[in-house]
């Protein structure tokens, strides 16, 4: 299975992104975000990556070029503006091919079991599979955006994106910013337009009755949308490795 490793955000709310030139290429114990994730990913047995860039595209094309990542294929889509999680999914959809396929947000780190996502993506025959978190068992970083409310079953009932990280009702999980999609996604987004996963497509999904399911399966999902969650997520991972 091939992942799409997001990356082409700019990361306003983080002066340290700015300072390093994109959020992904911000230092968390020795190795910037993306260094990783891409050594995650390969853990996990994933051998093809796709990367979108737009924000600080020469730095981490020069740092791709520098570390090669023993043996990992990695094809870059590059956009012109950010055009949105969805947006960037896209554009990239030749490179993706037409099998299912693993989307990862860039600016997380996580331990999510990629394998139990794919098991339960397949079994469910679904269009889209979530990575959720209860944040009250799972180490996060502190960004609790992306409300999740899931049936017994694992079929995704509603989905609210939010980001003034008011506490979740205990109802309700937490997007991971990982899934699994199946090809069908690509008709769903809008060609060149700015379009997001959270904001557009799980809603429109939902509205149709298409099949969304989501799965608990990580024990730390960190983010580091801001310098408060940086600093914690900088904490927490130092004591994870």
């Amino acid at each position: 299975m091939k992942a799409m490793l997001l990356a082409a955000g700019e990361g306003s709310r983080l002066p340290q992104a700015r300072r390093c030139g994109s959020k992904v290429m911000v230092p968390v114990k020795g190795k910037s975000i993306l260094e990783w994730n891409l050594l995650y990913l390969k853990k996990s047995g994933i051998r093809e990556v796709v990367i979108n860039l737009c924000t600080g595209k020469d730095k981490i094309l020069a740092f791709l070029k520098k570390r090669k990542f023993l043996g990992l294929r990695v094809s870059i889509s590059t956009e012109n503006s950010p055009l949105g999680t969805a947006g960037g999914i896209k554009k990239a959809q030749k490179l993706l091919g037409e099998n299912d396929f693993l989307v990862l947000y860039g600016d997380n780190l996580c331990d999510f079991d990629i394998a139990k996502l794919q098991h339960a993506h397949r079994k469910n025959k679904a269009v889209g599979t979530l990575g959720v978190f209860n944040p009250v068992k799972t180490k996060h970083g502190g960004i609790l955006a992306g409300l999740v409310r899931v049936s017994p079953q694992g079929r995704v009932e509603s989905f609210l994106e939010k980001r003034n990280n008011q506490k979740p009702d205990s109802a309700r999980y937490i997007n991971a910013g990982i899934a699994v999609f199946s090809p069908e996604i690509f008709g769903s987004i809008p060609r060149d337009r700015v379009c997001d996963l959270a904001r557009d497509i799980f809603p429109e999904w939902l509205r149709k009755g298409r099949r969304l399911f989501a799965i608990e399966g990580a024990t730390y999902v960190l983010a580091s949308d801001t310098p408060e969650a940086l600093k914690r997520t900088r904490r927490l991972y130092s004591g994870i490795l």
